[in-house]
């Protein structure tokens, strides 16, 4: 469990560890927001980008958060496959039986 780092409190002394509780909620929520609607390639660079913005802010360092990722790394693996296997919109690029990759599965994974 130490290697998880979703809503674990770490201590420091950075702008966001000084901000008001209320203001880092809506922070997260609006990051929640961005989560959700990202779906073409120019708002997965705004999430990256203001994910690095808070990575930055908070002093965690990059090392730290990635390691922290890797305790998230099956329900990442599991929700592109699911998304590339059930999403049938698009150019079929491979079909055997009731399995179907297309395109924009393909994209929508990446």
């Amino acid at each position: 469990m130490d290697s998880m780092i979703l809503g674990r409190y770490i201590p420091g002394n950075s702008i966001v560890h000084r901000l008001d509780p209320r203001s880092k909620l809506l922070a997260m929520m609006l990051l929640i927001l961005i989560v959700f609607w990202a779906n073409n390639p120019l708002t997965n660079l705004i999430l990256f980008i203001v994910t690095g913005i808070f990575i930055a802010l908070s002093g965690v360092s990059l090392s730290f958060f990635i390691q922290g990722l890797k305790s998230m790394f099956f329900l990442i693996a599991f929700t592109t496959i699911f998304q590339l296997f059930f999403i049938s919109n698009g150019n079929v690029l491979f079909e055997f039986s009731f399995v179907r990759i297309t395109d924009y599965a393909l994209q929508q994974a990446g």
